[in-house]
C-alpha cells in the first residue's frame, strides 16, 4: 500500500465508513473498499490526491479527535461527567455554559481520571466552553432523562392496543376521494369508543402541491411540515355559505368530485384538482376578512423554516406554470434560497406565499383537533405519528438545508426479505459531520415537528439512529456501504424530546440490524417493533407470545407486508411473479414456504389451546390469530385497519415501482362501518380485552 492508499483508508475509517456488517442470518459481509471510499467523498471528503486525503483528515480529526466530543450526553439532574481527550498536564479546566434561554454560568473544575465533573444539568440542550491551558473546544451537551416517556396506563401496567391506518385510504361519507384529517378524527374517535388507545397515521410530511405524481409519504418534500392534501375542505371556517360552498354544488364539480369518490384508487391529481379551486376561494375570503391574530400567531411561532417551505411550494407553483416539474429544472440560482433572486421572489410574490402559509395553518388546525377527539374518545395515547428515515431530493427540506444532505448519496438498504436485491430509495441522508457540527439541530426539529399533536410516534427505519446504509449516485445496493451516525447523541435527544412533548417512541427495528440494536433501545424507553411473520425460533417456528419482549409493540403485519388475507393466499408472491420480479422458480420455492409458513402458524395456534388446526384452512383463523398477538407481553399491539376491512391487497410493496399501485389503494369499507359497535374491530375489541388488553388491565 503506497502512501495516497494509506491516506485513503485513514480517511475511511475516520469517516466512519464500515468495513462490513452482519446480514440477517449472521454471516459477515464485506463492504469493497471502493464502496466504502465513494460514500466518504459523497459527504465531502475528497481523496483524488494525497494532499486532498490529507485535507480531509484534518477536517475530519478537528470534528472527532478535538479536546473534547462535538456532542456530549448527560443524564439529567446528576453530576455531568465531560471526556476530555488531552489535558496537556492541567490539573484544572474552565468552562462556561450557555442553557436554551441563553442563561450564561461559568466555573473551574478538576480533570481527573480523563473526564473534568460539571454540575448536575436540568434537561435540556446546552454550549460548552471548556479550556484547559492554551487548548479550548466548544460542545453540545444534551441532558436528558434515562429513559423516553411512558404514558401512565403503561407506566402502570396495562397492555394497550390500538389500531393503524393509511390516511389516504380512509372513506367517510363527506370525504372528496381521499382520506383527510376529519377522516382521522372519525377513526380515532371510533376506534376510542370500542376500546382502542392510538390510532398509527402513515406519514402526514408535506407532499409536493404542484406535482401530484409524487404521492409517497414516504419520499416527502419536507417532514418538517403537513400535506394540504388532507385538509377536510368543508372545515374550513368559512365555507358554509361561501362562494366555495357553491362552487361545489355546481354540476360539473359535483359530477368531478362524484368520479373521484367512486375510485377504488386515490386519483392525486384529479382530487387536488377539486380541492384547489375551492382553498382558493377561501382564501380570498380569509384575506377579506382582515387580521387573524390566531394565524399570526402561528405564523410567526413557524419562524423562517415555514417562510422557506411556504416559499418553495409558491416556487413550484410558478415553475410549473412553464413546465418544470422539478426543483433540478429551476434556474439557478432559484435552487439557492439565500439568494437574492428568492429574496426578490419573496417580496414579489408575498401573498402566494401567504396562501401555502395559510394551507399549513389549516392542516395543523386539523390534525390538532383529531387529536382532541383520540383524547375525547379516551384513548390514553392518541394519535401516532410516523416519521419517515429522508425526503426526495427535489423537495423543500433539502432545498432549504442544502448543506445537511449529501448531493450524491442515496439510502437504501442491503438484500433482506423485504427487497432480496437490496434497495435504493433514492433519498439523500443526511451528512452525520454536519449533524454533529450543528448540535443535531436538525434532528431535534424533526423531532419536535412530528411529535406536534401526537401521543407516540413511530421511527421508520430506526437504525437510522445508529448506521445508514448508503449508495454513490448511480449505484445499486451491492455498491453500497453502511455509515455510523452519533447514536448515544440521537437517542439522549429522543429521550429529552419525547419527555417535553409527552410523546412515547417506538422504533421501526426490521432488517439488517446493527449487534444489539434492539437491547440498547429498549435500554432507552423506546419500543421494539414486533411483528409476527418474522419472529421466528428454531427451525422456523413461530414463537410463542411470552417470547415476545414488553418493551414491544406486536403487529401482525405492515404497510410493506401483505395483509392477513394476502399472507395467507401468497398474493404478494403472485404479484412479484406476474410483475417480474420472481421467476417461476422462485416463486414456486416462495409458495413452498409460504405453505409451511401456514401449517407451522397453525400448529402454534393449536400450541396455545386458540384452534384446533391440523391443516391450514382456506382462510386464516383471523379471531385465534387476534387472540394469539393479544397474549404477547408487548405494551402495544396494532391491528391494521386492511385486516379489519378483510383487504387482500397490501399498501405499499416495496422495490416495486410499476405493476402495483402503491400507496394509492382506498380501502373497500368506510370508518363509519369499520368502527361500529357492531363491525369487526368491535369484536375483535372484546378478544383483545379477554386475553388481558385494553383499558383497565395489568400485566400478568
Amino acid at each position: 500500500m503506497n502512501e495516497h492508499e494509506d491516506l485513503i483508508a485513514r480517511l475511511v475509517d475516520l469517516a466512519g465508513v464500515l468495513p462490513g456488517f452482519r446480514d440477517q442470518n449472521g454471516e459477515w459481509v464485506e463492504t469493497p473498499f471502493k464502496a466504502r471510499r465513494a460514500v466518504a467523498e459523497g459527504f465531502g471528503y475528497g481523496a483524488a490526491t494525497e494532499e486532498d486525503a490529507r485535507e480531509s483528515i484534518r477536517r475530519l480529526q478537528s470534528l472527532r479527535q478535538g479536546l473534547v466530543p462535538t456532542l456530549i450526553t448527560a443524564l439529567a439532574e446528576t453530576p455531568t461527567l465531560v471526556p476530555i481527550r488531552s489535558s496537556a498536564g492541567h490539573d484544572n479546566a474552565d468552562w462556561r455554559l450557555l442553557n436554551e434561554e441563553g442563561i450564561e454560568r461559568e466555573g473551574r473544575s478538576p480533570v481527573a481520571d480523563g473526564y473534568v465533573l460539571l454540575p448536575p444539568l436540568d434537561p435540556g440542550y446546552f454550549g460548552l466552553v471548556l479550556r484547559c491551558g492554551e487548548a479550548e473546544a466548544e460542545a453540545t451537551i444534551i441532558s436528558a432523562p434515562q429513559r423516553c416517556y411512558m404514558p401512565e396506563a403503561l407506566a402502570d401496567g396495562a397492555r394497550l392496543w390500538g389500531t393503524v391506518a393509511q390516511v389516504y385510504g380512509l372513506k367517510t361519507a363527506t370525504g372528496m376521494g381521499i382520506g383527510d384529517y376529519s377522516a382521522v378524527a372519525q377513526a380515532a374517535d371510533g376506534t376510542g369508543r370500542i376500546g382502542g388507545d392510538f390510532l398509527g397515521l402513515s406519514p402526514l410530511h408535506a407532499l409536493f402541491e404542484s406535482d401530484r405524481t409524487k404521492y409517497s409519504p414516504y419520499s416527502p418534500s419536507s417532514r418538517l411540515f403537513l400535506e394540504g392534501i388532507y385538509i377536510d375542505v368543508t372545515a374550513v371556517p368559512g365555507f358554509a355559505g361561501s362562494r366555495a360552498e357553491a362552487l361545489l354544488e355546481q354540476p360539473e364539480v359535483a359530477e368531478r368530485l362524484a368520479a373521484v369518490r367512486a375510485e377504488s384508487l386515490v386519483a392525486y391529481d384529479a382530487v387536488w384538482a377539486v380541492k384547489r379551486p375551492l382553498l382558493d376561494l377561501l382564501f380570498e375570503d380569509f384575506v377579506l376578512r382582515g387580521r387573524d391574530e390566531t394565524f399570526e400567531a402561528f405564523r410567526a411561532a413557524g419562524g423562517e423554516p415555514l417562510e422557506l417551505q411556504a416559499t418553495f411550494d409558491a416556487l413550484s407553483e410558478h415553475f410549473r406554470a412553464e413546465g418544470r416539474t422539478w426543483m433540478g429544472e429551476w434556474p439557478k440560482d432559484f435552487r439557492d434560497p439565500a439568494s437574492e433572486v428568492v429574496t426578490w421572489f419573496r417580496s414579489e410574490k408575498a401573498e402566494r406565499i401567504t396562501f401555502f402559509v395559510w394551507l399549513q395553518f389549516l392542516a395543523d388546525a386539523q390534525l390538532a383537533a383529531a387529536s382532541r377527539a383520540a383524547k375525547h374518545a379516551g384513548m390514553a395515547i392518541g394519535l401516532y405519528r410516523d416519521l419517515a428515515v429522508g425526503g426526495d431530493r427535489g423537495g423543500s427540506e433539502v432545498w432549504a438545508a442544502r448543506d445537511l444532505f449529501s448531493p450524491t448519496l442515496s439510502v437504501g438498504a442491503p438484500p433482506d426479505p423485504l427487497g432480496p436485491q437490496g434497495q435504493n430509495w433514492g433519498l439523500p441522508p443526511m451528512d452525520p459531520y454536519a449533524l454533529e457540527r450543528h448540535g443535531l439541530k436538525a434532528f431535534r426539529a424533526l423531532l419536535k415537528a412530528n411529535m406536534r399533536h401526537a401521543g407516540a410516534i413511530r421511527i421508520d427505519h430506526a437504525f437510522q439512529l445508529q448506521r445508514l446504509f448508503v449508495i454513490p449516485e448511480g449505484g445499486h445496493a451491492a455498491d453500497g456501504a453502511y455509515v455510523n451516525f452519533p447514536f448515544e447523541a440521537l437517542l439522549a435527544a429522543l429521550r429529552l424530546e419525547s419527555h417535553r412533548a409527552k410523546c412515547l417512541v417506538i422504533a421501526e427495528d426490521l432488517g439488517t440490524a446493527p449487534e444489539g440494536f434492539s437491547d440498547a433501545i429498549m435500554r432507552a424507553g423506546l419500543l421494539s417493533y414486533r411483528v409476527m411473520y418474522f419472529e421466528r425460533g428454531e427451525h422456523g417456528r413461530f414463537k410463542r407470545p411470552p417470547e415476545y419482549p414488553h418493551d414491544a409493540m406486536s403487529v401482525f403485519t405492515t404497510h410493506d407486508l401483505p395483509t392477513l388475507r394476502g399472507w395467507w393466499r401468497g398474493l404478494d408472491v403472485d404479484i412479484r411473479e406476474n410483475i417480474g420480479v420472481f421467476d417461476h422458480e422462485r416463486a414456486s420455492n416462495e409458495r413452498a414456504g409460504r405453505q409451511h409458513d401456514r401449517w407451522m402458524f397453525c400448529q402454534v395456534l393449536r400450541e396455545e389451546g386458540l384452534a384446533d388446526l391440523h391443516e391450514p384452512p382456506p382462510e386464516p383463523p383471523l379471531e385465534a390469530a387476534v387472540r394469539f398477538i393479544a397474549r404477547a407481553p408487548s405494551a402495544l399491539t396494532a391491528i391494521q385497519f386492511e385486516d379489519a376491512a378483510g383487504e387482500i391487497e397490501q399498501a405499499n410493496l416495496p422495490g416495486v415501482e410499476k405493476g402495483h399501485p402503491n400507496w394509492r389503494r382506498r380501502l373497500a369499507k368506510s370508518v363509519d362501518e369499520l368502527t361500529s359497535d357492531d363491525g369487526k374491530l368491535a369484536h375483535w375489541s372484546a378478544l383483545l380485552k379477554g386475553e388481558g388488553r385494553g383499558r383497565g388491565t395489568k400485566s400478568q
